[in-house]
């Protein structure tokens, strides 16, 4: 969580949207920990910071260039949405 502090303090005195995204993945914890370090790894990338929290969820932050308004909004979602599709699969 730290990268995401320094991320949003870089990014304070900007107009900025930021996308955030937590998934809480169900089954044993040793399986659910290598799932989330797996979709972590994968999410992180120049448009967005991804880490696992203390109960092997993932938490992610998108910055990445959208259309302004609520429709780049919904954009932004779906393509998370596939993105995290094409890893669970």
């Amino acid at each position: 969580m730290g990268q995401l502090d320094w991320m949003l303090q870089r990014l304070s005195g900007a107009h900025v949207r930021i996308t955030l995204m937590r998934v809480v993945l169900p089954g044993p914890a040793a399986r659910v920990r290598g799932m989330a370090e797996a979709i972590t790894e994968a999410l992180d990338d120049s448009f967005g910071l991804a880490g696992m929290l203390g109960d092997g969820s993932v938490l992610a932050a998108f910055f990445g260039p959208r259309q302004p308004g609520a429709g780049g909004d919904r954009q932004q979602a779906q393509a998370i949405l596939r993105r995290l599709r094409l890893l669970l699969q």
